[in-house]
């Protein structure tokens, strides 16, 4: 099945929430797991394009001590690509980016975080999203000028 599109079967006994096989429908809803009642879902739009690109970081909690890639970039924020270590969301992060004209430090905040099975990493991405914190006017515009 593709990703994004739903498909509704025939209930078994004709009534309601059937209707033709194959038949698109929306997507099923979000329930609160302790009420079970319905949560709203509102959809995460991007103030930015992200650019793929691949440029090398260190990041850290106290001082950028890890070495990654990061290759989803914008000026808001990067995807750091790594599996090890992979800090959980909210963490506060230390990142310092490598450019020609010297290094550029920053803080960030991790938004969403993926640890993968070594044997899934040809299938999925590890990593952590991270959003910048108040950045400096030189690391955005290099970062606008990749």
């Amino acid at each position: 099945m593709k990703e994004g599109l739903h498909f509704r079967l025939p209930a078994a006994d004709g009534k309601k929430g059937g209707g033709a096989p194959g038949e698109r429908m929306a997507p099923p809803r979000k329930v609160c797991s302790a009420a079970g009642s319905p949560m709203k879902e509102e959809k995460y739009k991007r103030k930015e394009e992200r650019k793929f690109r691949r440029i090398s970081i260190r990041f850290g909690l106290q001082a950028p001590e890890f070495r990654a890639m990061a290759i989803q970039i914008s000026t808001r924020g990067l995807f750091i690509s790594t599996n090890n270590p992979i800090f959980v969301k909210g963490s506060r992060l230390e990142i310092e980016i490598q450019t020609p004209g010297g290094r550029l430090q920053a803080q960030a905040m991790v938004r969403h975080a993926k640890k993968v099975s070594p044997r899934m990493v040809q299938v999925d991405r590890p990593g952590m999203g991270v959003e910048f914190i108040d950045p400096f006017p030189e690391l955005r515009d290099f970062l606008a000028s990749l």
